[in-house]
């Protein structure tokens, strides 16, 4: 299978995009292109082709939606086609994680709880650790259950400013 990549220059640096033929399946916030590709090439590892952004009306919608998102902190929209791949758990945890509305946090305990799996805080963590599609299932929005923050594939700094611009002081929660 091909996959379509392009990059986006945002306030915290490059997010890098791949999309397949149903919709988003990668973010990357490391900026670094090499991490992105060697991580998620051990999933996706059929030939990757970068477009330009307008070429792609599922790419071109994700890069609009960021746009909205950085410049004016427009929440993102539901019609962004995501496309995770996981097991039936993790796509469960980022089901409930995209039921966090912008602006508001839950504590990984909290999603536990919604999943009914109250003693699964831990889990729901790794499952966070490993959401392949960061921003758009917004596991920015989860912190511990002492409300700090805890965890981010962008790094905590990163995570900040995502709750920042989302108009959360993350030193208060």
């Amino acid at each position: 299978m091909d996959y379509l990549y392009t990059a986006y220059d945002s306030p915290i640096g490059p997010i890098h995009l791949l999309k397949g033929d149903k919709g988003l399946l990668a973010v990357g916030l490391s900026g670094d292109f090499n991490n992105f590709r060697a991580r998620e090439g051990k999933i996706f590892s059929g030939a990757w082709k970068q477009v330009a952004t307008d070429n792609d009306p599922i790419l071109k919608r994700t890069v609009d939606a960021l746009t909205a998102y950085f410049d004016e902190g427009v929440p993102f929209p539901g019609d962004v086609p995501l496309d995770p791949h996981g097991t039936a758990f993790q796509l469960k945890i980022w089901k409930a994680l995209c039921r966090i509305p912008h602006g508001e946090t839950r504590s990984y305990g909290q999603i536990a709880k919604a999943i009914g799996k109250p003693k699964a805080a831990r889990a729901v963590g790794r499952a966070c650790a490993t959401n392949p599609i960061s921003l758009f299932i917004p596991c920015h929005r989860v912190i511990g259950g002492d409300g700090g923050l805890h965890g981010f594939g962008g790094g905590l700094d990163v995570k900040d400013q995502l709750l920042t611009l989302e108009g959360l002081d993350s030193r208060k929660q």
